[in-house]
């Protein structure tokens, strides 16, 4: 090989060493961190809560519900709809402490009322499902349900007029509701029957008054002997009795 050659290599082969030292000497970058992803928001949560509870699937809703109750301390929505699952899986202790602080978070919304008073209604607490049903009523509650179990707990205690006026609020609300259209039939019958006074006992029929007896008619008294008729007076006998005599 020529020294020609030679001085015009070196300084190719030496560029590329230097080349390749900064090359291994440069600290690689650090890695991307992952993306975490992105958390639901409590609207998106509710959402697909209600989806769910909808679709009667409770046990699926219960988690986004739940979430979105945590996400959200103001949302009546999300507290209504996890009382009324809890309501639906038979925690019914739950169920009102969930519904009763939705209830106070919007003093003007009767929806948590509502699902609270059917609640306890089923569950047998009868006086304290019409206390909050009532309260519903105040809150302008427009649900035929409602009136047709304020119409139940009426008819219970014995009050026909209220009972039958709140089953007809209810058919006014939900004419297709047809609870209502039915016990309001069956109230009519029981209330007419309750307020027919019974009928008074026959009184006895008075018994024939005797006739008064007849006086008899006085005998008239037979005569001593036949009078004798006068001479001269004397019928002729007729043929047929001398015959009858001489025979």
């Amino acid at each position: 090989m020529s020294r020609l050659f030679l001085g015009k290599a070196v300084p190719v082969l030496l560029g590329l060493a230097l080349a390749l030292a900064a090359c291994q000497k440069q600290p690689s970058p650090p890695p991307v961190a992952a993306t975490a992803p992105a958390v639901p928001s409590a609207a998106k949560r509710l959402e697909a809560g209600k989806k769910a509870v909808a679709a009667g699937d409770c046990h699926k809703a219960m988690a986004d519900l739940e979430a979105a109750v945590l996400q959200d301390a103001k949302s009546v929505e999300a507290r209504l709809y996890l009382g009324i699952c809890a309501a639906k899986d038979g925690d019914l202790g739950r169920a009102e402490a969930v519904l009763t602080e939705a209830a106070s978070l919007d003093a003007a919304d009767p929806r948590p009322l509502e699902a609270l008073g059917v609640a306890l209604y089923a569950a047998g607490r009868r006086d304290a499902a019409g206390e909050r049903l009532a309260a519903a009523v105040r809150r302008g509650s427009k649900n035929a349900q409602v009136q047709y179990y304020l119409g139940n707990l009426a008819m219970a205690a014995g009050d026909c007029r209220e009972g039958l006026a709140a089953y007809r609020r209810a058919m006014v609300l939900d004419p297709a509701y047809a609870p209502a259209v039915t016990e309001y039939k069956n109230a009519r019958v029981a209330c007419a029957r309750a307020e027919t006074p019974p009928a008074p006992p026959a009184e006895p029929k008075p018994k024939p008054k005797p006739k008064p007896a007849t006086p008899a008619a006085p005998a008239t008294p037979a005569p001593a002997s036949a009078p004798t008729p006068p001479a001269g007076d004397a019928p002729a006998a007729s043929p047929n009795a001398h015959a009858a005599a001489n025979s």
